[in-house]
């Protein structure tokens, strides 16, 4: 039987164990050549800690069963933070095979120790540098590989924790960005032939998988019950079951594993489907809801449209509020990059009612001017331009902004709209007021406004200006479930 990937030249990023590794020997059993990426001895995690010192190498999983199964790696030592030594790694990778490359899997992560002593802390207790030491590697440097890549198919390995909360704040936004990525990728990589696409693995039982259960933090990680967490890391996929799902299918969505294992009708190395992240039964148990989940079969799960409102993050304002303005007097405020723009509107609003506000910038000597780029989908160069012309007419001023705030500042009630995205048309409606000169800016729902601006203009002009896309609509117009 013909290897499927008989030919192809892959790269999988961080491949010295964990999912990396178990994709990195799944691509090399389908025929592949694999280029696996892992940070040198001196410098990896098994280094700088002792009871993880048996933990494979980059040079054991090249060694061990790649070459057992007839595969064919190359080890390449790269420190996935450093943006020049990314660069060298693919021209490394293009010297050796004339500028070819078919699969890139953005798999390098460099954060399991930060995270397992994060201990369950909230972001305001943690130090900043958490974010780097999350994102350095496990976000900044996918975008660089991706670039640098130009490849047939691009894997991001994210998690559920694009979708909802998971371990701390810099996690979750780490990997709602790679979807992100994998979306907006796509949509400018249409016609290249080139696929983008984020995939979710379940529960993986993998090495850091086991550092979390030995350290006894895994409730205050996953903020969770730690019998449910405990049982799904060890009942979960092996490392190997992310690799077979590895596949040019469908581009700028997310797929889960357990959907494309059902899709393609396979299961993992061991025989079996593991735990399904689309599980009604775990969800329930997992939000502590244990007598109803065990009155639900094992095989129903969570239709997607259900996930996709997982992180439904609008809020609507039902209620006008009765017309006041704002009192911030005794506030202390400060608003950042504030010379000009936006952040110089703002702050002369909150001034204005009534708080101290600070205020920084860039030296003089550091400043430079700002440029405006408009990008549109109107073919039409007349057009486009009467729609930036319209919209800059009839936009907001610098300071409508910094009414929202200074309305929102000095609302009692504003605790309940935490979390949420705000348009700042919505809070002008609900607080009653309009821009300083007395207008009422562009609004962003703007039906008519927005079939304009996509070039439909006969249909635009019978749109009464009042007609608002309703909110549910812009939040499906960021489904990214396949």
């Amino acid at each position: 039987m013909t290897a499927p990937l008989a030919g192809k030249i892959a790269l999988v990023t961080g491949a010295s164990r964990g999912i990396g590794r178990g994709i990195a020997l799944q691509l090399g059993q389908a025929g592949a050549t694999v280029f696996i990426t892992g940070r040198a001895p001196a410098k990896s995690f098994a280094a700088s800690h002792a009871d993880f010192a048996h933990l494979p190498s980059l040079e054991q999983t090249k060694k061990g069963e790649f070459w057992a199964r007839g595969g064919k790696a190359v080890a390449l030592y790269c420190d996935h933070s450093d943006a020049k030594e990314i660069e060298q790694l693919f021209k490394k990778i293009d010297g050796q095979t004339q500028g070819r490359l078919d699969i890139l899997v953005n798999n390098a992560f460099s954060a399991v120790s930060e995270l397992n002593n994060t201990g369950g802390k909230p972001f305001y207790e943690l130090d900043p540098s958490i974010w780097d030491a999350v994102n350095n590697v496990g976000l900044r440097n996918h975008y660089y590989c991706a670039v640098y890549a130009k490849s047939g198919l691009v894997v991001n390995v994210s998690s559920l924790g694009g979708l909802t909360y998971a371990i701390n704040v810099a996690y979750g936004c780490g990997k709602a960005a790679l979807d992100r990525m994998a979306a907006d990728m796509a949509e400018e990589l249409k016609g290249t032939g080139v696929s983008v696409v984020s995939l979710w693995p379940a529960a993986v039982k993998t090495e850091a998988s086991k550092i979390f259960i030995t350290s006894g933090k895994t409730a205050e990680a996953f903020k969770g019950p730690a019998d449910v967490i405990t049982e799904t890391l060890v009942t979960g996929e092996s490392t190997e079951f992310a690799g077979k799902c590895v596949i040019a299918r469908k581009t700028g969505k997310v797929l889960m594993t357990g959907d494309v294992a059902r899709g393609y009708g396979f299961k993992d190395v061991d025989d079996r489907l593991p735990m399904d992240s689309r599980s009604l039964k775990i969800a329930l148990r997992f939000l502590g809801w244990r007598r109803l989940a065990a009155w639900i079969p094992a095989w129903v799960r969570i239709p997607l449209p259900f996930m996709h409102f997982a992180a439904y993050k609008f809020t609507l304002c039902f209620r006008r509020m009765t017309r006041v303005s704002p009192t911030l007097h005794g506030k202390i405020a400060l608003v950042t990059g504030a010379s000009r723009g936006i952040g110089r509107g703002i702050a002369l609003q909150l001034g204005q009612a009534g708080a101290t506000v600070y205020i920084t910038g860039r030296q003089p000597a550091e400043s430079m001017q700002s440029h405006l780029c408009w990008i549109t989908t109107v073919t039409r160069a007349d057009e486009e331009r009467d729609v930036i012309e319209a919209s800059m007419k009839h936009g907001e001023s610098t300071e409508f902004a910094g009414k929202c705030i200074a309305h929102l500042g000095a609302d009692p009630k504003v605790n309940r709209k935490s979390g949420k995205v705000l348009f700042t048309s919505d809070i002008a409606r609900h607080y009653g007021f309009k821009d300083v000169d007395g207008e009422v800016p562009m609004d962003m729902r703007s039906l008519s406004l927005a079939l304009e601006f996509i070039g439909w203009d006969r249909l635009a002009c019978i749109i009464p200006s009042f007609m608002k896309v309703p909110l549910m609509r812009m939040h499906f117009s960021t489904y990214k479930f396949e």
